[in-house]
């Protein structure tokens, strides 16, 4: 029967209102005019607010919960939690479930779970819920029980709309003077009672009387409650009582808009449809900072380690390749001294004499040749001297010079030519380069034809064999 009683006193505090108002700004200057008219007018919408104008309300007229709940006392913090006038819950008997009754039901302003009363543990404990008073000292019997736990919430948020002080507004519940702690303290504890209670819309405290609440559940043991509009009448000013008001305000209770949550928290969030706006994902942030870390190690490793090893073989090869070109150069460049010396000679000695005059035709000898070399364009080298194959008489195998003959040597004997120091083939009987016969050393040598590999001091038939070696047999050669 407590807790059914409880619910219809809390359920009777709460008046509907059909269009959600939430407080904004301060009271006019105007209110409280002389008359309720006047005191509506002053208001920009044209009324004054009613009570619980911004807080929604559910089909059968009762205060909606709100997502916001905050606790403004607690029994663990050091709150002695030991307040009348509440109403047990019956069918709660665990600690947690009378915490969630109460922050539940936005009507209710405190809940306490009592383990002992009189002494006497209780199986099981109780729940009490509702607004509370006498909460410090429960009228000086505060060892009549023991409180496990207990809070004061106050629900939704709370937006004043003007100061009291030095007036005194008719019909408000006084709870009197608190029996323990600062005038401070007691100012406080007075505006978070009304904090706690959504349908309280004025405080005050007196140094004289203590503290004053709008409690319409309770007003009705001392007065008829603040009238609405607050009208000129509705308050006092200039009197003692008056002027011992040194706090007090006018509030309108309301449940505030939920903030927006963070989407990406959602099991369900897809990134796919984010337009937020908010910058890259963290994972693209995470593959930046990866590729930059790598970038920096390969930084390190190429001025750390391969620029000292990398310099050090590009050093040796360049080196090498050096040493290489150098090598090359000294060959073009003795080849090049060779052909100047060379043509030097020949411009000395000037041009070959003619050709000496063709003979008779002798019978053909399959081991006679005749030999058609033209000279060369140049005084270098060429290639292979051109060869025509006609019959030729039988000569002699000595030839006879203008000068005075010199001894021959053994072939087997001379490796190389006593005058230019040319390595003789292993068949040849003249040098290649000069002329000179193998085994002694000529009188004279015809320029002009030092590359073809043929000597002659006077025109005629003489009898060589040529550079080729073997290739003509040792046979007689006429020169042309």
């Amino acid at each position: 029967m407590a807790a059914a009683r409880g619910a219809l006193l809390l359920g009777s505090a709460a008046t509907a209102w059909s269009q959600l108002l939430l407080p904004t700004g301060e009271a006019p200057l105007g209110w409280p005019a002389a008359t309720a008219l006047a005191s509506n007018q002053s208001w920009p919408m044209g009324y004054q607010p009613p009570r619980l104008s911004g807080w929604k309300m559910d089909a059968e007229g009762r205060p909606m919960t709100c997502w916001s709940t905050t606790v403004l006392h607690d029994h663990e913090k050091g709150w002695p939690g030991l307040c009348l006038g509440l109403f047990e819950v019956g069918s709660v008997s665990t600690e947690a479930l009378c915490k969630e009754a109460c922050w539940g039901d936005p009507r209710c302003s405190m809940w306490q779970f009592v383990t002992v009363h009189e002494g006497k543990p209780m199986d099981p404990p109780q729940c009490w819920i509702g607004y509370g008073r006498d909460c410090d000292e429960r009228k000086g019997n505060p060892d009549s029980i023991d409180v496990a736990a207990a809070e004061r919430l106050q629900h939704g948020a709370v937006h004043v709309y003007r100061e009291l002080g030095k007036v005194k507004v008719n019909g408000l519940y006084s709870f009197g003077l608190f029996e323990e702690g600062t005038e401070a303290l007691s100012i406080q504890r007075c505006r978070d009672w009304c904090y706690s209670s959504i349908v309280c819309e004025y405080w005050q405290y007196s140094t004289t009387h203590g503290c004053f609440a709008d409690a319409p559940h309770l007003s009705s043991k001392q007065s008829t409650g603040v009238e609405y509009p607050l009208t000129s009448t509705g308050y006092i000013t200039g009197t003692d009582e008056a002027n011992s008001m040194v706090a007090g305000q006018y509030v309108q209770h309301y449940c505030p808009a939920q903030p927006v949550t963070d989407t990406k928290d959602d099991v369900f969030y897809d990134p796919s449809k984010d337009t937020s706006g908010g910058g890259p994902p963290v994972w693209a942030w995470i593959i930046a900072i990866l590729l930059l870390l790598l970038l920096l190690g390969c930084l390190l490793w190429y001025f750390c380690v391969y620029s000292k090893t990398g310099s050090r073989e590009h050093r040796s090869l360049r080196s090498a390749s050096t040493d290489q070109d150098d090598e090359e150069y000294s060959k073009v460049e003795e080849a090049a001294k060779l052909n100047e010396t060379m043509s030097s000679q020949a411009d000395s000695f000037g041009p070959p004499p003619a050709p000496p005059p063709k003979q008779a035709a002798s019978p053909p000898s399959p081991t006679s040749y005749r030999t058609s070399l033209p000279r060369p364009a140049s005084p270098t080298r060429v290639a292979s001297p051109t060869i025509s194959f006609q019959p030729a008489a039988p000569v002699a195998a000595t030839t006879s010079y203008t000068s005075s003959p010199v001894a021959y040597t053994s072939l087997s004997q001379a490796t190389s030519c006593k005058k230019c120091g040319n390595a003789f083939a292993a068949d040849a009987q003249f040098c290649r380069f000069c002329g000179s016969k193998r085994g002694e050393v000529l009188s004279s040598v015809q320029p002009g034809l030092l590359n073809q590999g043929v000597a002659y001091n006077q025109p005629g038939v003489v009898s060589v064999s040529s550079q080729y070696g073997s290739a003509y047999g040792g046979q007689s050669v006429r020169l042309m």
